[in-house]
């Protein structure tokens, strides 16, 4: 199931964190309890555009991945661009400047509603922020053979843990055993297919995210939020995305 944005006049849908509000569309009651949390208002259309032409000015081919354009499949070209990197366009002219702070502000708006929506007691710090864009090279002609051999955009995984065949998920490099809390802060939706997943342990899809420009999907690192995304058909995909640590 995928949940409608909430009506703004519902109070009971409304978040406020740190003066601003928030459209809670989904919250662990709607997850058996799993710290998990789906909501809109994160940034305006306009904000949205800024990130995405940022992310067509800086970002770099296989950014994250050693330089591997197309680190998961073939179908799809992936580009990348870090806080640092960003700041550093900004400070040789080559970036916009605005739209690199714009960067930061909203990574942090984002970090300090995961801290009040959790209500945590101990800091969150940024792990690593990523400005991430995937561009389909299926141009959405995919039969539907083709399209039940597609490989996923991003393979079921956890972020903390090493996820094994049999199920187990093992807390040891080279998987980031740091990292608490993750999220992903959408900046478009006119695409084809690459919903994020939450997924079970047969990898099977338990509950999708439809992305669009503003909205945030935030959960604990772990192996209880296995996650994925599923194959992307046609367009380009971007994303800021965030992993934090208590330590």
């Amino acid at each position: 199931r995928i949940s409608p944005v909430v009506d703004p006049d519902d109070e009971e849908d409304l978040s406020v964190s740190q003066g601003k509000r928030y459209n809670i569309l989904e919250t662990a009651a709607d997850h058996n309890g799993l710290p998990r949390v789906l909501a809109d208002g994160f940034a305006t259309k306009e904000q949205c555009q800024e990130l995405l032409d940022l992310a067509k000015a800086g970002a770099s081919a296989g950014s994250g991945y050693s330089g591997r354009s197309s680190p998961h499949t073939d179908n799809e070209l992936f580009e990348g661009l870090t806080v640092e990197e960003s700041a550093k366009g900004a400070a040789n002219g080559k970036l916009n400047v605005s739209s690199s702070l714009l960067y930061l502000d909203l990574a942090e708006t984002s970090r300090l509603f995961i801290e009040d929506h959790f209500k945590m007691k101990q800091r969150l710090h940024f792990s690593y922020s990523h400005l991430v864009c995937r561009t389909s090279l299926l141009n959405g002609k995919v039969s539907k053979e083709k399209m039940d051999k597609l490989k996923l955009s991003h393979p079921v995984h956890s972020d903390n843990c090493i996820l094994k065949e049999d199920g187990q998920c093992i807390k040891e490099p080279p998987a980031y055993t740091w990292r608490d809390y993750s999220a992903i802060l959408y900046l478009n939706g006119d695409f084809e297919g690459g919903n994020f997943f939450f997924a079970n342990r047969d990898h099977s899809v338990q509950h999708e995210v439809k992305p669009e420009c503003g909205r945030l999907v935030a959960f604990s690192a772990g192996k209880e939020n296995l996650h994925g995304v599923l194959p992307l058909l046609k367009g380009r995909r971007c994303v800021v995305a965030l992993w934090f640590t208590f330590s």
